[in-house]
Parts: C-alpha cells; sequence; structure tokens
C-alpha cells in the first residue's frame, strides 16, 4: 500500500491493472496490453461488468483519481491531521480513491488486512484511531446488525458501491454514527455526489442534467477516458472524448446543486404494456416482509415480463410471507423461489447475473 502514496507512483506513466486475485480468468493479456497502448500511459484499470458479461475495465488516469480525491477532501474538509481507514479492496475504485484523498491531504492511512469482521473492525478503527472511513452498504449492515456504537474518533463513514436501505441508514444515526451516503460510479474516479440524507449534495466542479428519460448524465475532470473490452479474444480500447457528458443509466432527480437516486434505468420494466421499478417493488417487500427478497425478472410472451421473487431458504422461518399484501395487475408476483443463499460479490453486492442463472435453474 504504501507505494501508492508516493509522489513517484502518481507521476509514473506506467499502467496499473487493479487485480482482484480471485477473478484472474479476466486478466490474460490485459498488462501486455495495457503497456502497449500508449492511451493507456498513466491510467489505472478498474474491472467493471459489461452488460453481456464480457471483460470490461474502466481506464481511469491518474489526473483524474486525483481530481476526484481533490472534490472529496474539500467536501469533508481533509487534512494532514486526519486519519483514513482503508477497508475496502484496492481493486475497488472506493479503496483506492480513499489513497488518492491520502496523498492529496497529507492524511494518514490504516489498511484493515484482515478477513471482514464488523465487531473486529471496530475495535480496528478505535485502536488506529481512524478519522474517516468508506464501507459499501453490506458491511454498513453487518454494523447495524451488530449494534455497536461508533467509535469516538470517527468523524466521516461515507457509504457507497450500492443503496443504502432507509431504515439502516436511521438505525446508524439514532446511535451516533456519522454516516454519509454517497453516488457515484466507477467510471467518475469515485463519487459524484454525497450527505448525510437521499439528499446529496453534488461535489464542486461536476456539472449534471437530466437526460430526455430522466437519466443523470454528468461531466468533469474525474471523469474517465474509456473501456478496455476484451472481444473475439483480442483486447481493444475504446476512449471516451475529453468533457463530453457522461449518460448513466440511473434515473435521478436534481435540484439545484443536489441529487436524489431513484432507481436503475434497466430496472425498469414494462409488463403488459405498464412500467414497474423492479427496485422500489423490492424496496416495498423488505418493507413488509423485514428481510431482503430480491425479483428476478423473466421474459413472458403475454405479460412481457414474469416478476419472480426470490427469498434465501434461511429466511422461511421468519414469518417472511406474513405481512406481505397481495399483488395484481401489473405488480402481480409469481411463487416465490426458494434458493439456499443469495449470490454475492467480494464487496457484498447480490449478483443479479448469477442469481438469474439460479433462478433459471430452479424453475427448469
Amino acid at each position: 500500500m504504501e507505494q501508492y502514496l508516493t509522489k513517484l507512483f502518481w507521476q509514473s506513466q506506467e499502467p496499473l491493472v487493479l487485480r482482484n486475485e480471485r477473478r484472474t480468468s479476466q486478466l490474460d493479456g490485459l498488462e501486455e496490453f495495457a503497456n502497449q497502448e500508449s492511451r493507456l500511459l498513466g491510467h489505472l484499470l478498474f474491472a467493471t461488468s459489461g452488460s453481456s458479461g464480457e471483460a470490461k475495465w474502466v481506464a481511469l488516469s491518474k489526473e483524474a483519481l486525483l481530481s476526484s480525491a481533490r472534490k472529496v477532501c474539500e467536501y469533508f474538509q481533509i487534512h494532514s491531521e486526519d486519519r483514513l481507514g482503508l477497508v475496502l479492496p484496492l481493486y475497488h475504485v472506493g479503496g483506492f480513491g480513499l489513497l488518492a484523498r491520502a496523498y492529496v491531504s497529507g492524511a494518514t492511512c490504516r489498511l484493515w488486512e484482515n478477513d471482514w469482521s464488523a465487531v473486529e473492525v471496530i475495535h480496528w478503527l478505535e485502536n488506529q484511531q481512524v478519522t474517516i472511513t468508506s464501507m459499501v452498504p453490506a458491511q454498513v449492515l453487518d454494523l447495524c446488525n451488530a449494534g455497536v456504537q461508533p467509535p469516538s474518533c470517527l468523524r466521516a463513514l461515507v457509504v457507497g458501491g450500492g443503496y443504502l436501505e432507509e431504515d439502516v441508514l436511521e438505525r446508524m444515526k439514532e446511535r451516533n454514527w456519522p454516516v454519509y451516503v454517497s453516488y457515484g460510479q466507477t467510471e467518475a474516479s469515485s463519487q459524484i455526489a454525497t450527505g448525510k440524507d437521499d439528499w446529496m449534495d453534488i461535489l464542486d466542479g461536476i456539472e449534471v442534467r437530466s437526460s430526455e428519460d430522466g437519466c443523470l448524465e454528468w461531466r468533469g475532470s474525474n471523469s474517465f477516458s474509456g473501456y478496455v473490452r476484451k472481444k473475439n479474444q483480442e483486447w481493444s480500447f475504446d476512449p471516451v472524448s475529453a468533457g463530453s457528458w457522461v449518460k448513466t443509466q440511473d434515473v435521478v432527480e436534481l435540484s439545484g446543486r443536489k441529487l436524489r437516486f431513484l432507481s436503475r434505468k434497466d430496472r425498469v420494466v414494462k409488463v403488459l404494456g405498464e412500467l414497474v421499478d423492479v427496485d422500489q417493488l423490492e424496496r416495498e417487500l423488505r418493507e413488509e416482509s423485514g428481510v431482503a427478497i430480491k425479483i428476478v425478472t423473466l421474459a413472458d410472451k403475454r405479460r412481457g415480463v414474469r416478476l419472480v421473487p426470490v427469498v434465501e431458504q434461511s429466511q422461511l422461518d421468519s414469518g417472511v410471507f406474513e405481512n406481505l399484501r397481495v399483488r395484481s395487475g401489473v405488480e402481480r408476483l409469481e411463487p416465490f423461489c426458494r434458493i439456499k443463499k443469495f449470490p454475492r460479490t467480494e464487496l457484498g453486492k447480490v449478483s443479479l447475473m448469477e442469481l438469474e442463472g439460479m433462478v433459471k435453474e430452479v424453475l427448469g
């Protein structure tokens, strides 16, 4: 980790592939390609998922990462007396972004090197006198369920990489955790907006607008340079124009320099000709049942899409079905599909692609 906090590293033009050693199949020939592609000089490559499961990497210049870091440091007033706690992997832009913030601010950085444990991490944060840390929603949920109080030294816990359920946020606030939610993308070198509730402050220097279909578009000096893709066993670099608008698949509401995330465009489906927000439906089911229920959407000739609710086997004794109201019409649910455990990424997100495959296998 220490080499990433030096001037030598940030001035170096050698490309760097941020490896997730558990998914080395996507790395074949990538480093050789990056070293030969002159347009990737001074870039870091972060893995992301393509629409068809293809190998796809986001190319971020060191200038973009440092620009993002300066914006975040300005928002949180991070300075040389701060201690940043790194509990995310470096191949996640939120993890590496924290190193960039330490570099531009002169803050000390501490690295959690053990397997994840909510209780042990609390003790570690206290012992290291960490003032600011970043986590994903799955980690925050573990802290919430552990019922622990925040370390007295901590002044900001920034949550990114996914949607934090409102009830979890409220429970954390009740225990006086200094939680900040954030909205961002790997393509944005980390955060675009952050705040203490669902109306987040757009970081300085980032322009935003809403497209005709309600999706967020943004641009700024923290923007990515393009995608590196593998097609037909060959790597290629698809650059984006400097200063161009980046269109997302996220439906948002904008008010001045405030942003509120609403849903993913690709999770709004048509059933019998009417739109159904799958993310919103999942949130309603969670509120009614008290447990996480995921919905898999399957193509259907008559309805357009079938909505298949999925629950983990371990939740069946918790009365999960007792408080669910019956839905009809476009929101009609198929019979529940029971699986042993939701497939998750290393950062705790449910892998919808893998879950869909499991459901199809169960349903035959």
